[in-house]
């Protein structure tokens, strides 16, 4: 549940209960797709710096090799 002041113009779409439906355009803090998408943004961006997914574990992200790798 998300608990929030509802403007005055929505009233009219409120259903008999009290409460309203909405369709979210972007990632919240608190559902369930945010830390996925979160995710995606951050591999993608170090995917196009050089990382490569670790082939034992997707969430891992290495570049380079043995003392001058960087693992993420």
């Amino acid at each position: 549940n998300v608990l929030c002041t509802l403007r005055s113009e929505l009233h009219p779409f409120r259903l008999k209960d009290g409460t309203i439906v909405v369709k979210l355009l972007k990632a919240m803090y608190g559902c369930v797709e945010s830390s996925k998408l979160l995710f995606q943004r951050i591999q993608t961006t170090l995917q196009a710096a050089g990382f490569k997914p670790n082939p034992h574990d997707e969430c891992v992200l290495n570049h380079g090799q043995g003392a001058t790798q960087c693992t993420v």
